[in-house]
């Protein structure tokens, strides 16, 4: 008995990442081809052959359909979780999330540049990603600031923290874009080149912003 219902979970589990595989696939292919304000829920229902109703079910906002497709910051975020997991210090754990998620990136290249061509046409997605940006930074201050904070995902981490992420992001922030934009490095190889410069940052503000005079 265990056997079938395990089986039947797992047929109901295939059959609801093929449905929500089919509307990420319509959307971008209607993003691509029309732009992202241009494209209604009612459209990505139709063209993947489901309700609207199904499509809010697999993704409350539609920006999420995007984000489906390729997610640099929650791959970030899940790679700073395994490096601190693991025991690397918060320093060397955000170097080698940054590195997963050179990875990731690459793996997933197709979607990243579309949606990097997306973002100069819509406003409301600009909106969303500058959100999703502020989380990235948020996330690299919570590791710096040790597994314990990173796990407890402090709402406020401690200002030389967050510093000091601001820092990170900003240095790799325009590898990044450029490579979205169609640069043909490799974006692996590319912040693996600024490595060196970001452990020196990290080790030189560490010692800084401690003497900050506010500590948050």
């Amino acid at each position: 008995m265990k056997d079938r219902e395990t089986g039947t979970m797992g047929v109901r589990a295939k059959a609801k990442a093929t449905v929500r595989q089919r509307i990420v696939d319509a959307a971008m292919r209607l993003f691509g081809d029309e732009g992202y304000d241009a494209v209604s829920t009612i459209r990505i229902a139709e063209a993947a052959g489901v309700t609207q109703r199904t499509v809010f079910r697999y993704f409350p906002r539609k920006d999420l359909i995007v984000y489906a497709a390729a997610d640099e910051v929650s791959a970030f975020e899940c790679a700073l979780e395994n490096a601190l997991d693991r025991g690397d210090p918060p320093h060397r754990a955000v170097l080698a999330a940054l590195t997963e998620t050179a990875v990731y990136c690459e793996q997933h290249r197709g979607a990243m540049r579309a949606f990097a061509a997306l973002l100069g046409g819509s406003a409301s997605l600009r909106s969303s990603e500058f959100d999703r940006q502020l989380r990235l930074e948020w996330l690299c201050a919570l590791a710096l600031a040790g597994a314990d904070a990173f796990r407890a995902r402090a709402p406020d981490p401690e200002l030389r923290y967050r510093m000091m992420a601001g820092s990170v992001i900003g240095m790799t922030r325009p590898v990044v874009c450029h490579w979205q934009a169609g640069a043909t490095y490799s974006l692996v190889e590319a912040i693996a080149g600024t490595a060196e410069a970001i452990a020196a940052l990290l080790d030189h503000s560490n010692a800084c912003y401690e003497k900050l005079p506010v500590s948050r």
